[in-house]
């Protein structure tokens, strides 16, 4: 199945899609039951997890991957980047 029918598939089984300013709104929401997950960056969801300790999974369904890019000023010497 192509990437973006499997998005769809997967997007059509949400009741309701809600937008949060941050991520504690989001999180202060789950936590209260008025909505059932909370979708994220993975490296984002993983620093979210590990400082709010036990009772949250990280699914294996995949939303969406994306590729990033990182600029850096002509002046800044290659050895300063690791």
């Amino acid at each position: 199945m192509r990437k973006k029918a499997v998005r769809k598939e997967l997007a059509d089984t949400f009741a309701a899609l809600q937008q949060f300013p941050d991520y504690n709104n989001a999180f202060v929401e789950l936590q209260a039951g008025s909505i059932d997950a909370v979708a994220m960056d993975i490296g984002v969801a993983k620093y979210q997890l590990e400082s709010r300790g036990e009772g949250y999974k990280i699914l294996d369904e995949h939303l969406n991957s994306e590729k990033y890019a990182i600029g850096f000023k002509k002046e800044i010497p290659s050895s300063a980047i690791k």
